[in-house]
């Protein structure tokens, strides 16, 4: 059984729609994971440690993946955690379209990038850019604002805010 399921998670990790590197740890007698290779959907649950998952310049980890291979997107779950160079997120879920570069991070997130920190509903990372949205309120050393959807821009480190907002300075 430890070959089978080695060599699926090499398949896995094989396949051109996810290319993307895994790294479990824990023991090899605990099953981790479950493959319908008919329906194309791939799931990794591992037990003792979450699961580090590197795409693009990003470093994921979570308890749980589920790729669907028909769609290209993965789902990714439990104590979620997205980083990248500038910035750091934490969430629920993320939802991964590894072939479009986005990435959906939802459920009580919260955002340190450069000096200021964040909380929202949910995150949208695309490669120099963040959108958070939902009740968001960003916490900067001048004060914070408040308001529902926010961008990040950061590679110029600007900060631009849609709809209603409130600005409170310290």
């Amino acid at each position: 059984m430890r070959r089978i399921a080695a060599f699926l998670l090499v398949f896995l990790l094989a396949m051109p729609a996810l290319a993307v590197e895994i790294q479990l740890e824990g023991e090899a007698d605990v099953p981790w994971g479950s493959f319908d290779l008919k329906e194309g959907i791939y799931t990794i649950r591992p037990q003792s440690k979450p699961m580090t998952i590197t795409a693009d310049d990003l470093v994921i980890t979570a308890w749980e993946l589920e790729y669907r291979e028909k769609e290209g997107l993965a789902l990714i779950q439990g104590d979620v955690t997205l980083a990248g160079e500038d910035f750091s997120a934490k969430g629920e879920r993320l939802r991964a379209d590894f072939a479009q570069g986005e990435y959906i991070l939802e459920g009580s997130v919260s955002l340190t990038a450069g000096d200021f920190e964040a909380a929202a509903q949910t995150l949208t990372y695309r490669p120099g850019l963040i959108e958070v949205a939902g009740f968001c309120e960003i916490i900067l050393p001048e004060g914070s604002l408040q308001g529902q959807h926010f961008q990040i821009d950061l590679e110029t480190g600007s900060l631009l805010g849609f709809g209603p907002a409130q600005l409170t300075f310290k």
